[in-house]
Protein backbone atom coordinates (compact mmCIF):
# COMPACT_ATOMS: atom_id res chain seq x y z
CA UNK A 1 0.00 0.00 0.00
CA UNK A 2 1.00 3.77 -0.96
CA UNK A 3 1.78 5.97 1.83
CA UNK A 4 -1.15 8.21 0.18
CA UNK A 5 -3.40 4.71 0.44
CA UNK A 6 -2.54 4.46 3.87
CA UNK A 7 -3.57 8.39 4.64
CA UNK A 8 -6.72 7.70 2.99
CA UNK A 9 -7.53 4.23 4.61
CA UNK A 10 -6.91 5.73 8.22
CA UNK A 11 -9.25 8.68 7.29
CA UNK A 12 -11.84 6.57 6.76
CA UNK A 13 -10.79 5.20 10.35
CA UNK A 14 -10.15 8.46 12.09
CA UNK A 15 -7.22 8.19 12.77
CA UNK A 16 -6.25 11.39 11.69
CA UNK A 17 -2.74 12.11 13.35
CA UNK A 18 -1.56 9.10 11.47
CA UNK A 19 -3.29 10.29 8.37
CA UNK A 20 -1.37 13.34 8.20
CA UNK A 21 1.80 11.25 9.05
CA UNK A 22 1.03 9.20 5.89
CA UNK A 23 0.26 12.29 3.72
CA UNK A 24 3.58 14.02 4.42
CA UNK A 25 5.18 11.07 3.50
CA UNK A 26 3.78 10.65 0.55
CA UNK A 27 3.79 14.32 -0.61
CA UNK A 28 7.85 14.13 0.08
CA UNK A 29 8.19 11.56 -2.47
CA UNK A 30 5.95 13.34 -4.79
CA UNK A 31 5.36 16.79 -3.55
CA UNK A 32 2.86 17.57 -6.67
CA UNK A 33 0.22 15.35 -6.19
CA UNK A 34 -2.51 17.56 -5.53
CA UNK A 35 -4.50 14.32 -4.00
CA UNK A 36 -1.96 13.90 -1.43
CA UNK A 37 -2.30 17.58 -0.29
CA UNK A 38 -5.99 17.48 -0.52
CA UNK A 39 -6.11 14.33 2.15
CA UNK A 40 -3.64 16.09 4.32
CA UNK A 41 -5.90 19.30 4.33
CA UNK A 42 -8.96 17.06 5.30
CA UNK A 43 -7.61 15.50 8.06
CA UNK A 44 -6.30 18.80 9.53
CA UNK A 45 -9.97 20.57 9.27
CA UNK A 46 -10.68 16.88 11.48
CA UNK A 47 -8.04 17.58 13.76
CA UNK A 48 -9.69 21.29 14.40
CA UNK A 49 -6.17 22.56 12.89
CA UNK A 50 -8.33 24.74 10.60
CA UNK A 51 -5.35 27.57 9.73
CA UNK A 52 -3.09 24.57 8.76
CA UNK A 53 -5.79 23.01 6.39
CA UNK A 54 -6.47 26.30 5.06
CA UNK A 55 -2.93 26.67 3.97
CA UNK A 56 -3.10 22.49 2.62
CA UNK A 57 -5.91 23.59 0.29
CA UNK A 58 -4.47 26.77 -1.24
CA UNK A 59 -1.59 24.41 -1.97
CA UNK A 60 -3.86 21.87 -3.94
CA UNK A 61 -5.71 24.69 -5.78
CA UNK A 62 -2.16 25.94 -6.63
CA UNK A 63 -1.55 22.18 -8.00
CA UNK A 64 -5.36 21.97 -9.62
CA UNK A 65 -7.20 25.61 -10.10
CA UNK A 66 -10.28 24.28 -10.74
CA UNK A 67 -10.88 21.31 -8.24
CA UNK A 68 -14.63 22.32 -6.82
CA UNK A 69 -14.07 19.47 -3.75
CA UNK A 70 -10.77 21.84 -2.90
CA UNK A 71 -12.44 24.66 -3.19
CA UNK A 72 -15.35 23.64 -1.59
CA UNK A 73 -13.86 22.24 1.63
CA UNK A 74 -11.90 25.31 1.76
CA UNK A 75 -14.81 27.65 2.14
CA UNK A 76 -16.04 25.23 5.10
CA UNK A 77 -12.55 25.44 6.85
CA UNK A 78 -12.67 29.37 6.44
CA UNK A 79 -16.03 29.35 8.14
CA UNK A 80 -14.47 27.67 10.82
CA UNK A 81 -11.21 29.82 11.00
CA UNK A 82 -13.84 32.98 11.27
CA UNK A 83 -15.54 31.14 14.13
CA UNK A 84 -12.48 30.72 16.07
CA UNK A 85 -10.21 33.72 15.28
CA UNK A 86 -9.20 35.29 18.88
CA UNK A 87 -9.19 39.39 19.01
CA UNK A 88 -6.48 40.74 20.83
CA UNK A 89 -7.25 44.27 22.41
CA UNK A 90 -4.82 46.79 23.17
Amino acid sequence: MSWAGRGNSLNKFEKFDNAVKSYDKAIKIKPDRYEFWTGRAWSLYKLKKYEESNENYDRVLELKPDYKLAKDNQKIVKKKLSKHKTYSFE
